[in-house]
């Protein structure tokens, strides 16, 4: 892909379309961090596919064609990587493990937490998952009883720091009957500051109370884990069968890590940075997804009638599904893609050249900064039939033709090549687990229709506004 960013005719990053810069400031006026994505996507539709945009004095190529886009991904590592700025910022954070690491370094983590994630492990969690997504239900039965309008991002955020604190470390938080967690309170500040830090000009959050704040957060959050990490060994010290069938993710972490020998061990802060990156990874972008395929399954009773349908012709009367009946579940599963294809949680990829290259048919330099909008071609016609619409069955085998074409390569949420997001399998479960409950035995609903609902940045995208109602399914 190198080559001398002058040759091949490509074009220069200063010369495309894009909105005309502020001296200094550049663009950063128009890109507040709370709505960057959609501005991005609003100058993609007027400019193109490729356009210039400044970050400061610093200039940025933002794509939108997903080929382009893919490209870029699997030419990781070696001709891009993350941004340096938010390699410093999760380092800043101490949560920099796999997501950020490069190189062998990352080579290295991956492997294990691929280990980690892998089918066996999943199936040994599923017992987990079950007991927490049963307790969901309860919850959401209990406030539907009462007749009470539900933040549903509140209690679904609840949920999701549930299964990935037991299945990353085995421990119960249990937030969804007994409220926030000390832990979880300090967890749901680290995506927040990291966008901050991420889009900073200059480092000016450290004078600020909110880095104090942060300091805090980040310590106990620390202590927190490295009491589980010792105890973690202990019980695999004094249990050695465990390590043939870990439990949870921390264990087989661990396991991985010894099996795999001194060269390859985690350090201890490469286990907390990882745990961490789990932990704050699981609880936003699932709980997000989550919340959508429930608001549009509440607002289009002939999506909830019809997975209700196919819910109840599989999954037994039981409260939650066996890991079995939730592959047989196609609709549903056509729900939580159309969810991920409208309101990604990551509509936005942060990357940087390594070297002079061509992006495209666009020259650049070393150390330039490209952002991908992944979910921009997701909603165009030409790649999804009848796109700006949430049609579930364009998923099916036999998908009706007017929601031709139907292109799922476009769909790049969970990032493409070796750096494919490595708790996919885990996302897709819980997005199958938690709406399989609901509809089971509750019915959903808008508490109020003509509430605005807004998508807010905070480094993952989630909705603001989004209150539901819930109640006990007459037939059940």
């Amino acid at each position: 892909m190198t080559v001398p960013p002058a040759s091949s005719g490509a074009r220069a990053l200063k010369s495309l379309p894009g909105p005309r810069p502020l001296p200094l400031l550049g663009n950063l006026l128009k890109l507040g961090p709370p709505t960057l994505h959609l501005q991005l996507e609003e100058w993609a539709r007027s400019y193109g596919e490729a356009f210039c945009c400044y970050f400061g004095l610093r200039p940025a190529l933002v794509i939108s064609n997903p080929e382009v886009i893919r490209k870029a991904l699997l030419d990781r590592p070696a001709t891009f990587r993350r941004p340096k700025n938010l390699a410093k910022a999760t380092e800043s954070l101490q949560m920099n493990g796999v997501f950020t690491a490069e190189g062998e370094d990352w080579r290295r983590q991956r492997k294990l937490l691929n280990l980690g994630f892998s089918p066996p492990n999943l199936e040994t969690f599923f017992p987990s998952l079950a007991t927490i997504t049963q307790r969901l239900a309860g919850v959401l039965e209990r406030d539907g009883r009462q007749g009470a309008a539900v933040d549903i991002l509140s209690v679904l955020m609840r949920y999701t720091v549930d299964v990935t604190s037991i299945v990353s470390f085995g421990m119960d938080l249990n937030t969804l009957e007994q409220g926030s967690h000390p832990l979880q309170k300090y967890i749901e500040q680290f995506l927040p500051a990291l966008h901050q830090r991420l889009l900073a000009p200059f480092p000016y959050w450290k004078l600020l109370p909110s880095a104090r704040r942060m300091d805090h957060a980040v310590a106990e959050t620390r202590k927190a884990i490295q009491e589980l990490v010792d105890t973690t060994r202990r019980t695999l010290e004094r249990e050695p069968e465990r390590a043939a069938r870990p439990r949870n993710m921390l264990e087989a972490m661990l396991v991985a890590r010894d099996e795999e020998g001194g060269g390859a061990r985690f350090t201890d802060d490469e286990i907390f940075a990882n745990v961490l990156t789990l932990l704050v990874g699981g609880e936003d972008t699932t709980a997000n997804t989550l919340s959508w395929m429930l608001y549009y399954m509440a607002a289009m009773p002939a999506v909830q009638a019809r997975a209700r349908q196919e819910v109840d012709a599989v999954v037994s009367p039981e409260l939650v599904p066996t890991l079995a009946q939730l592959r047989q579940l196609p609709y549903l599963a056509g729900v939580a893609q159309e969810a991920l294809r409208l309101r990604s949680t990551v509509p936005l990829l942060f990357l940087e050249t390594l070297e002079d290259t061509v992006v495209g048919d666009v020259a650049v330099t070393k150390g330039t900064m490209v952002l991908g909008l992944t979910r921009l071609p997701c909603l165009e016609d030409a790649h999804f039939g009848d796109a700006k619409s949430f049609r579930p069955e364009r998923w099916l085998p036999e998908p009706p033709s007017d929601t031709q074409p139907h292109s799922p390569r476009q769909m790049l949420q969970f990032g493409s090549g070796g750096r494919v997001c490595p708790g996919r399998n885990l996302a897709l479960m819980e997005c199958a687990l938690a709406p399989c409950a609901v509809l089971r035995h509750l019915e959903v609903e808008v508490a109020d229709p003509d509430a605005p609902i807004q998508e807010i940045n905070a480094f993952s995208v989630g909705p603001v506004g989004m209150r539901l109602r819930f109640k006990p399914r007459a037939s059940a």
